[in-house]
């Protein structure tokens, strides 16, 4: 029963001596962490990292009925110095007052206030690590909360695009919400941050600034030209060239300054360990291709800008400019002009995210080319470090950092980024922790996962129009005979089923979302107990994954 649950704890915590205390070490966490038992649903009935001294007692998160809440226990006749803007249900078990508060966006202001390490900050240039989470059951949240606590990694703990929002169902502010709490639950008192990712309108940009987010991303695809009636801009010549230069730049005495600024006007970059120089020199047509693909978007980020400087009211705020997702690779001049446009529109660049040669597709590694459409992926690290040199040393000498987005299972190149980049890198994962989660769900309750893996190939064709994917569905296996263990490891990132995994990985809205004919979750409710069941095979699934990036990338 709840009420013997935290009247245990409540005599636990009367017993330690812990009320009246202003701060409690590991050690005594430590100690308390040996009373903290499991549930009939298989999470804790407390989670003694979040122990905190709050006001004459004591708050931690315990769990009631399989949900999380924020406890506060203080001695019966020292209730009142609790902090009010906690609001809930007035408990007691013999001299202690119980205080349980559920997880409301009113008290999630209030934590915040109490506890200033469970509001997202700026990070400035300091590598971090982007832990994007889908789920709305969150407890995959606090999983990475947990592995950022005991690695010391620099987290993006809160990190959702628009398009995620929008697939899920959730909000800005519940993303940032959760993360919150999670970081109360693993005592993460170390800066993280809140990422309003891929943010493409208005609308995204006020969404994220209400909701609290540090850190802004911006993507201004729709106003990046990548061809002019069916030509790449990178083909453009002559009079086609200027004409759509004119049209991109309306403005003569723009396109006239445009031009006298790059052109002949060589710029020397130091190397990325300052060994050498890298000397560019922009020719005319150089100078107008890429005004033609990039000048919208330099307009765009530069309005999004100012108006998350509105926004934020005076609040520290960061941005980094997403140019990942176009048809061809980001050149290194195309990143020196974007660069230097918008630190003269005023605009203060954290990070940048270019397209990188070869291929950055979801769930699955990186690779260059393939041998034939469909055919094998084949994986030239030399020409991928060959580029980033030069890039990395471009970001150093604007003062950002190198952000690589669809960051996740990228193996092969994390040994090379932490050597080229690794003071400068800003790496972003998403869906990831989603496929580690159904892999948990896989081996626990096999004939669920075979419900979500048979609806999420119905829903691929439309769920992949948005990525840039190179699936083969007829590779995958036919799963009806695995056991759990099996899915477990077919799902694995690199030894397992590429092909599977960009299925599930992809296909997450849709499955997060669905709705059976009584209008309940078709797979999310089972999906959270099975994880509440095996709560701790679900943590250290993610913590293990997770330290196959982070450790690589020199960030734990």
């Amino acid at each position: 029963m709840p009420e013997e649950t935290l009247s245990n704890i409540a005599a636990a915590l009367e017993k330690s001596g812990c009320f009246g205390r202003q701060e409690l070490n590991d050690e005594k966490r430590d100690q308390l962490s040996l009373l903290a038992g499991r549930t009939p649903e298989g999470t804790l009935s407390f989670y003694p990292a979040s122990l905190e001294p709050c006001g004459p007692g004591i708050a931690v998160i315990v769990t009631v009925d399989g949900e999380r809440h924020l406890a506060l226990f203080a001695p019966a006749g020292q209730a009142a110095g609790l902090p009010a803007g906690f609001q809930g249900k007035n408990l007691s078990a013999g001299q202690v007052a119980i205080r349980l508060c559920p997880f409301t966006p009113e008290n999630t202001a209030t934590l915040r206030d109490v506890f200033p390490y469970t509001a997202p900050r700026v990070l400035g240039t300091t590598p971090a690590f982007g832990m994007g989470y889908r789920a709305q059951w969150g407890t995959g949240n606090a999983a990475q909360a947990s592995l950022a606590h005991s690695t010391g990694a620099t987290v993006i703990l809160a990190q959702q695009s628009a398009r995620e929002v929008q697939r899920t169902g959730r909000t800005f502010q519940e993303v940032v919400d959760r993360a919150s709490w999670s970081a109360f639950e693993a005592h993460l008192t170390r800066p993280w941050g809140a990422d309003g990712d891929h943010l493409m309108t208005e609308d995204h940009v006020r969404a994220a600034a209400e909701a609290g987010c540090t850190y802004f991303t911006y993507d201004p695809s729709e106003e990046i030209t990548d061809r002019i009636n069916g030509t790449g801009v990178d083909s453009l010549t002559g009079p086609t060239l200027e004409r759509a230069f004119a049209d991109a730049v309306p403005d003569d005495g723009e396109r006239k300054r445009l031009l006298e600024s790059y052109l002949g006007q060589p710029l020397s970059i130091e190397t990325h360990d300052g060994s050498a120089t890298l000397a560019y020199q922009f020719d005319p047509e150089s100078i107008m291709r890429i005004c033609v693909k990039y000048c919208g978007a330099i307009r765009r980020v530069t309005r999004l800008y100012e108006l998350t400087r509105q926004c934020a009211s005076g609040r520290p705020f960061e941005v980094e400019m997403s140019v990942d997702e176009t048809e061809s690779e980001t050149s290194p001049l195309a990143m020196i002009l974007i660069s230097n446009e918008l630190a003269n529109a005023g605009v203060t660049l954290v990070a940048m995210a270019p397209r990188f040669v070869g291929h950055f597709e979801k769930a699955i590694d990186y690779y260059h080319h393939r041998i034939s459409d469909g055919g094998k992926r084949v994986c030239d690290l030399e020409k991928f470090q060959s580029r980033i040199l030069t890039i990395t040393a471009i970001a150093r000498h604007f003062s950002y950092k190198l952000s690589v987005h669809s960051g996740s299972d990228k193996f092969s190149v994390y040994p090379i980024l932490a050597r080229v980049a690794g003071d400068r890198l800003h790496l972003k994962t998403a869906g990831t922790t989603y496929v580690e989660e159904m892999r948990v769900i896989a081996k626990f309750d096999p004939d669920l996962f075979r419900e979500i893996a048979a609806f999420s190939l119905v829903d691929f064709e439309k769920a992949r129009a948005t990525y840039e994917l190179s699936t083969n569905t007829e590779k995958i296996p036919d799963l009806s005979g695995l056991s759990g263990q099996e899915l477990f490891d077919l799902l694995e990132s690199g030894s397992g089923n590429d092909d599977l995994r960009q299925v599930v990985h992809v296909a997450y809205g849709s499955v997060l979302t669905a709705a059976g004919k009584n209008g309940k979750p078709l797979f999310a409710d089972r999906c959270a107990a099975v994880l509440r069941q095996h709560e701790q095979d679900h943590f250290e699934t993610v913590a293990a994954h997770m330290r196959r990036h982070l450790q690589p990338c020199g960030m734990a």
